[in-house]
């Protein structure tokens, strides 16, 4: 372990020890926050623009969890909320029902394909070197082609093994 954060602090990047666990801690955090935000929407709490003013003003978060969700996919942060809450077993992190039918009618309507707060479409660029992170660029309305789910169907519920 001491290797790897000498290699770390040499390539001038702050390494964090953190112990394994499903999801890492990040996704554990994120998650709940932007299952939480849907809950919400899915209430009548709030609106996804006032949730996301709110957590933007209210808590100094750069985006607000619902433009977040848009920017990671709602078919990403569902698959994520069912391995946290099948491999940790804690109903915490049941996926909301609004997310669940917001993705099914992702599937069904890929062409029109719209998040959350309605932003522009965006394009998942391949992960680098076998990398978990993904960059994502905006691409324009007119004659962008929709994503397609990974699975070239529907996007899979069901957690890998």
């Amino acid at each position: 372990m001491k290797k790897v954060v000498e290699v770390v602090e040499v390539l001038k990047k702050t390494p964090v020890v953190v112990n394994d666990s499903p999801g890492f801690v990040s996704n554990r955090v994120l998650m709940p926050m932007i299952n939480e935000a849907m809950f919400c929407v899915m209430e009548g709490v709030a609106t996804p623009d006032a949730v996301d003013t709110v957590m933007k003003l209210g808590m100094n978060h750069p985006v607000g969890p619902l433009a977040l969700a848009d920017l990671i996919g709602l078919d990403i942060c569902l698959a994520t909320m069912e391995v946290l809450h099948h491999d940790l077993g804690d109903d915490k992190y049941r996926p909301c029902p609004l997310l669940r039918k917001m993705v099914a009618a992702w599937a069904a309507r890929q062409k029109e394909r719209t998040g959350v707060l309605r932003l522009p479409r965006l394009k998942r660029a391949s992960p680098t070197c076998g990398a978990r992170w993904w960059s994502w660029r905006v691409i324009s309305r007119a004659g962008a082609s929709s994503r397609r789910p990974p699975s070239g169907t529907a996007p899979s519920t069901s957690r890998a093994t």
